[in-house]
C-alpha cells in the first residue's frame, strides 16, 4: 500500500470532498480499477510514480469499480482502466486503456500549466530574495530543488548558471543550460549568459577576490592579477571598473595571452547588447588603442 500522501482511495461517499471539492486547488486524476483488471495494474505503477513527481499539483483519486458501481456508472465507465481528469468541479480529460508515462505526463502538462508557472515564479522569488541577502548556497539549493521537481523555467536555469559562475564552477554553469528549450538556448539572455561562463573560465585559478585585491596592491602592473580582477568585476556586472582594467592591459600588452583583453572587452560589449554610452565609449578607446 503506498504512503504517498497524494495518493487516495476515493468511494461513493467521499467522490464530492475528496475530488470535486479538492479539483478548486488541485488536478485530480480519478484512476477507475478492479483487481482483476490485468491492464490496470499495469497503469497503476506509472500513475503512482507520476502522482509522486507532481505531488504538489495533483492528487490521484483511485475508485475500486467493482465496490463503486454506481459511481462507475455514473461516470459512463465502460472499460477499464479509465482515467479522468477532473479541475475546477469539471472533467476535463480522460483517457481508457494503459497509456505511455510520456503521454499521461502531456495532459498532466496541459492542466496544471497555471500552477506550475506559480510555483516557479514563487522559487525565483526566493531563490532572488536569498541571493540578494548574500546566501548563494541557499539560493542555489533552493533551485536545484525545483530543478529535480521539475518546477523551473529560463530564468531559474539562468540564475543558477550564474551562482555557478560566481562560485567559479563554470562546467556545471555551462552543463544546467543544457536544460533550456531550443528557443530559450539561443535568447539573449542564454547567449549573454554563455559569455559569463566564459568569463568564469579565466577564474579557473584564481584566488577568492579578497585575497586577490591584497596581491593587486604590492603589485599592479601584473597583467595576469589584473585579468582576474577584471573577470571577478564582470561576474559582479561592474562593467565600468572591469573595462577600465582591460582598457589597462591592452596598453601595457595588447598581445597578452592571445588578446584576451580584446576578447573580454567585446564580451562585455556583447554583455551590455551593444548599446549604451558605455559601450561607445570604451568601443572608441579600444580601437584607438588598437588601430
Amino acid at each position: 500500500m503506498t504512503t504517498i500522501s497524494n495518493i487516495i482511495n476515493v468511494t461513493q461517499e467521499n467522490f464530492q470532498t475528496g475530488v470535486i471539492d479538492a479539483s478548486m486547488t488541485k488536478l485530480i486524476l480519478v484512476d477507475f480499477w478492479a483487481d482483476w483488471c490485468q491492464p490496470c495494474q499495469s497503469l497503476i505503477p506509472i500513475l503512482e510514480k507520476l502522482a509522486g513527481e507532481y505531488a504538489n499539483e495533483i492528487v490521484l483519486a483511485k475508485v475500486n469499480s467493482d465496490a463503486n458501481q454506481e459511481l462507475a456508472a455514473h461516470f459512463q465507465v465502460r472499460s477499464l482502466p479509465t482515467v479522468k481528469f477532473f479541475k475546477k468541479g469539471a472533467l476535463v480529460n480522460e483517457f481508457m486503456g494503459v497509456q505511455a508515462e510520456s503521454a499521461i505526463r502531456e495532459m498532466i502538462e496541459q492542466h496544471i500549466e497555471k500552477n506550475h508557472e506559480n510555483e516557479t515564479n514563487h522559487t525565483l522569488k526566493n531563490a532572488t530574495d536569498l541571493l540578494q541577502s548574500g546566501d548563494d548556497d541557499k539560493a542555489l539549493e533552493t533551485l536545484q530543488l525545483a530543478h529535480q521537481n521539475k518546477d523551473y523555467n529560463k530564468d531559474c536555469i539562468l540564475l543558477m548558471a550564474q551562482i555557478y559562475c560566481h562560485q567559479n564552477e563554470p562546467d556545471k554553469a555551462s552543463k544546467i543550460l543544457e536544460s533550456l528549450n531550443t528557443e530559450d538556448h539561443h535568447s539573449v539572455d542564454a547567449i549573454k549568459m554563455l559569455s559569463r561562463i566564459k568569463i568564469s573560465r579565466i577564474l579557473a585559478h584564481a584566488p577568492p577576490q579578497t585575497e586577490l585585491l591584497k596581491m593587486i596592491t604590492p603589485d599592479p602592473e601584473n597583467l595576469q592579477l589584473l585579468l582576474w580582477s577584471s573577470a571577478y568585476n564582470l561576474l559582479d556586472d561592474h562593467y565600468e571598473t572591469a573595462l577600465e582594467i582591460l582598457l589597462r592591459i591592452l596598453t601595457t600588452d595588447k598581445n597578452f595571452q592571445d588578446n584576451i583583453a580584446k576578447q573580454l572587452m567585446v564580451d562585455t560589449f556583447n554583455l551590455l547588447e551593444n548599446q549604451g554610452s558605455l559601450v561607445s565609449s570604451y568601443r572608441r578607446k579600444m580601437a584607438s588603442l588598437l588601430y
